[in-house]
């Protein structure tokens, strides 16, 4: 089973799915998690996978800038 996890927002937000994290990768034993995060270009913010990627909880970080490339990185997920 294949979970896509769109997750936007700081450090708040990356730390309020971690329970949502633990109960589908304790729950789904051959689950896969991919999860598309907004990613910054300044060195000071603290993305998503650079918080939580050391957890083993998440397969596949797709980091997420605004642009059409990226969009089309995304869509091609699914495909």
């Amino acid at each position: 089973m294949n979970i896509l996890l769109w997750r936007s927002g700081l450090l708040g937000d990356t730390l309020a799915v971690l329970p949502v994290l633990n109960v589908l990768h304790s729950t789904y034993s051959s689950l896969r998690i991919t999860y598309i995060y907004d990613a910054y270009e300044r060195s000071y913010v603290q993305d998503a996978e650079k918080i939580i990627g050391g957890s083993n909880l998440v397969h596949q970080w797709v980091p997420f800038l605004q642009s059409r490339s990226y969009l089309k990185k995304i869509l091609s997920l699914w495909s």
